[in-house]
Formats: structure tokens, C-alpha cells, sequence
């Protein structure tokens, strides 16, 4: 949403799920769960992102526009593993208890930098290029970071709906010391396929 030629504030959600199914070759402990050698196993692992921010654009022309932007981030993490039809929540449990399926969630929130460069060759269709991270250092005794770029074209359909289409790469690492006892190291790149709205 645009507050004049230089000044936008921008929000955005973006998620990732991964699964995979495996037998266990060695025990593992995740939380309040032990499973056990041969089990047959299925993790999950969810990322997801709500983003709100500032943008102020040191070149705006009719075709380029450079920014840098400001913000904040929630980041939303579950990790799951699975051997079983029962779901029971991470609660405290002695070291001898089998739990078919562990669940666990949450929430940290991340300070926001980046850095936007576009260009509209053709009225309606815009190149972009976007950089940026997120970092949170020891508060709550998390520690997490996640930094990503992208390349992209996008086409608007009408004034303000368009589509977009590009190559994004990003990694995510993440150590709560605290409930959540979690640490997590993650990187995706590939085709992004998104909807635009602007004003």
C-alpha cells in the first residue's frame, strides 16, 4: 500500500511444509518422544511467515524503483514426529515412555532489513529482485535467523491484481533453548508462483 511516490508499507505471508517417511535405523528423542530402532516414522516440518513492514524507495522513477525496507516478522514453526494413530502433546515424560506421535509449536517474532530493486520494461510487467533477513539473537533464549532472496516477474492483470512468477532461495536456522528445546537448520530454493495486490 502505497503512502506517496517514495513511501509503502508492504504485508506478506509466506509458508513451507516439507514431510518424509522413514524406518529408523537408530533410536530418537524428539521432545517427550522416544522411538525406537525399525520404527516406521513420519516427520513434518512447517514454516510459515507473516511479515509487516516499512518501505522507502531512494530512487523512484516511472520505470525503476530502489528501496529498502524495514519491518517485522512473525515466525511460525512446527515440527512433528509421527509412529503412531494417537496424537499426544509434549509434556513431560520419564525417559522409558513411548509416545506414538510429538507435536511441537511456536511463535518467535524477527526484526526485518531488506533491499528491493524493480524495473518495468513494459507497462504492467515488472522485474524484481529482493534481498533480506531476519535475525533474533538470545531473546527468551531463542536464537533465529533466516535470509532469502528472490528473482522475479510479475504482471498485473488489472491496476492493482497481478501474477508473478521467480526463483526464490532462502535458509532458516533456529535454536530455542527454552519450552520449545528445538534446534533446526532448513534451506529451500525453487519456483515461486504468487498472487499480487497492490494500492
Amino acid at each position: 500500500m502505497r503512502l506517496g511516490r517514495r513511501h509503502r508499507i508492504d504485508f506478506g505471508y509466506f509458508g513451507l511444509s516439507r514431510r518424509s517417511d522413514a524406518l529408523l535405523s537408530e533410536e530418537v528423542r524428539f521432545g517427550s518422544g522416544l522411538f525406537e530402532v525399525d520404527t516406521e516414522v513420519t516427520s513434518n516440518f512447517e514454516t510459515r511467515f507473516v511479515t509487516a513492514g516499512y518501505r522507502y524507495s531512494f530512487v523512484a522513477t516511472r520505470k525503476v524503483e530502489i528501496a529498502a525496507a524495514l519491518g517485522l516478522s512473525a515466525l511460525f514453526l512446527e515440527a512433528g514426529m509421527d509412529a503412531g494413530a494417537t496424537s499426544v502433546f509434549s509434556i513431560p515424560l520419564p525417559s522409558s515412555a513411548r509416545v506414538p506421535i510429538v507435536r511441537k509449536a511456536s511463535v518467535y517474532p524477527l526484526p526485518k532489513l531488506g533491499f528491493d530493486v524493480s524495473y518495468e520494461p513494459l507497462s504492467r510487467f515488472i522485474v524484481r529482485g529482493r534481498a533480506g533477513g531476519l535475525y533474533s539473537a538470545g531473546i527468551g533464549g531463542v536464537m533465529a535467523s533466516v535470509a532469502d532472496w528472490s528473482v522475479s516477474s510479475e504482471y498485473f492483470l488489472f491496476r492493482n491484481v497481478g501474477l508473478g512468477v521467480g526463483y526464490n532461495w532462502a535458509t532458516l536456522q533456529v535454536k530455542d533453548e527454552g519450552a520449545l528445546a528445538l534446534e533446526a537448520r532448513y534451506r529451500y530454493s525453487g519456483l515461486l508462483i504468487y498472487g499480487v495486490f497492490s494500492m
